[in-house]
């Protein structure tokens, strides 16, 4: 059974919870959060710590089996950044070291280190309308994940794309 967080939770989140315990026999975390929802501004501890709070409470209640965890750049159609980067170039050096920052900060948050890290969720579907930034994308993607890993080592690191950007072809296949 997986738990699927997004960033705003509602008020039945507490009683999930306690239902996926009492009756899950595998209990699976998956905590995807938007960049922007984490860091509205360099430095922004604040929004870190607030959104974070639910995965965490759900850790300590033993859902902690299989930890998929993201800090995406990507939401499916659109760039999910913060405000004062959101139309930086993918390849430019201030992306990389942000990106860095917020993942070593997220690491003082946890305990335990994820089994899966997402750094842009649904990405092809972005792409099939930006065919003219997946290259420098590619680029981030490679400098994010040595990153992650570096920060999370036992972490398998990646991107999710949709089955029908798989099954489609074109662009969003490529």
């Amino acid at each position: 059974f997986t738990i699927i967080m997004w960033p705003d939770e509602n008020a039945d989140f507490l009683k999930t919870i306690d239902l996926v315990k009492s009756n899950a026999p595998h209990k699976t975390m998956l905590s995807i959060w938007g960049w922007e929802k984490l860091e509205s501004e360099e430095d922004d501890t604040d929004s870190l710590a607030k959104e974070i709070g639910g995965a965490k409470y759900a850790v300590s209640q033993g859902l902690n089996q299989g930890q998929y965890y993201g800090i995406t750049v990507i939401d499916t159609v659109k760039r999910v950044l913060p405000s004062n980067i959101e139309d930086i170039a993918w390849d430019d050096p201030e992306l990389l070291k942000r990106y860095a920052a917020i993942v070593r900060r997220l690491k003082t948050e946890f305990v335990n280190p994820p089994n899966y890290f997402v750094i842009a969720n649904e990405s092809d579907v972005y792409f099939d309308t930006h065919p003219d930034e997946i290259e420098a994308f590619l680029k981030f993607a490679a400098s994010a994940q040595k990153t992650v890993k570096d920060i999370f080592p036992t972490a398998q690191v990646g991107f999710t794309v949709t089955f029908e950007g798989l099954s489609k072809g074109g662009t969003r296949a490529a």
